[in-house]
């Protein structure tokens, strides 16, 4: 059976057929839908249209397997081929080709190994990343399934640093598109799988980033939304832009210019504290001398070059 490629299935605004087949034979039912299909869509990220079924069309198998079709699966899906696939995955993560990356990894998402689970959690983002006009509905489902897939890799790898930042990642995008007060009710829970991953892995620096980013929105929540956080948490979650700028400039220490985002968010905290100077440093290297290679990347330009604007009519 053909396959229908992940492209087709994005540019798709509505899915108006019974039924759509997919790679391996997967399907779409029409009118089916996740627990989380009646979730309120972000409209600051309004990207997509209807398509909520849009990721059932890769999870749904045709039909069951029978028992000896499962122990081939399982035959095939050992550790030496497990091995092929995660250095597949990681090359195609590198050449920046998501789709790909997700039709590789889809076909083992019932894989109990959690280093398939997380690199398949982070193809779920991947997607929608590299697809800026990709529909709202059909972004959020894939931010659903990415956190699945990092939820069930937690279980199976507890201890694996990359399933925790995988998981906490998953969970702050989903966030975004739940409404604020689910937001803040997972900082707390995104800010420890963090710190776990921290500790397990010391040296990755976006590990180190992304607790910047957790304490840079922080430091910058206004009074209605600390307000809102006051009905949720006995103590509001609490930091500051110093605290910020320390996790960005270890990031940094580790792995120098290795992200753009990183980059952007060192000129946000220096802007933030009133250093000028340092803010048009760090933004201006962003914008002369990053290599721009996904459309993050982008983007942090395209923000960074606003930020310069502000700061030099000063």
């Amino acid at each position: 059976m053909a396959s229908l490629s992940v492209s087709r299935l994005l540019s798709r605004r509505v899915i108006t057929t019974e039924r759509v087949t997919g790679r391996r034979g997967y399907l779409v039912n029409k009118g089916c839908n996740s627990n989380h299909s009646n979730s309120r869509a972000n409209p600051n990220q309004g990207w997509f249209g209807s398509t909520a079924p849009l990721l059932l069309a890769l999870t749904l198998p045709w039909k069951k397997k029978t028992e000896e079709e499962e122990q081939t699966v399982k035959a095939v899906r050992s550790k030496p081929k497990d091995q092929e696939v995660l250095d597949r995955a990681d090359q195609l993560y590198e050449d920046n080709k998501a789709e790909e990356l997700f039709e590789l990894l889809v076909e083992f998402k019932d894989s109990d190994n959690p280093e398939i689970l997380w690199r398949l959690a982070r193809a779920h983002r991947e997607i929608v990343k590299s697809n800026p006009k990709t529909p709202s509905d059909a972004a959020q489902q894939l931010f659903l399934q990415g956190l699945r897939c990092a939820e069930r890799g937690l279980s199976h790898g507890e201890g694996n640093w990359a399933c925790h930042k995988w998981y906490a990642i998953m969970l702050s995008e989903v966030g975004e598109y739940e409404g604020y007060k689910n937001k803040i009710e997972n900082s707390y829970k995104i800010r420890n799988h963090f710190d776990i991953a921290c500790k397990l892995k010391p040296r990755d620096p976006t590990v180190h980033h992304l607790l910047g980013r957790w304490h840079f929105q922080v430091a910058s929540m206004n009074w209605i939304q600390k307000r809102i956080a006051s009905t949720i948490f006995a103590k509001v979650p609490e930091s500051s832009f110093e605290e910020a700028l320390e996790n960005f400039l270890r990031a940094e220490e580790v792995q120098p210019n290795f992200y753009s985002m990183n980059l952007l968010h060192l000129g946000l905290c220096y802007k933030e504290l009133g250093n000028d100077r340092l803010a048009l440093l760090h933004l201006t290297r962003l914008v002369e001398s990053y290599e721009v290679k996904k459309e993050e990347d982008k983007e942090a330009v395209v923000e960074a070059e606003k930020l310069i604007k502000k700061i030099t009519k000063k």
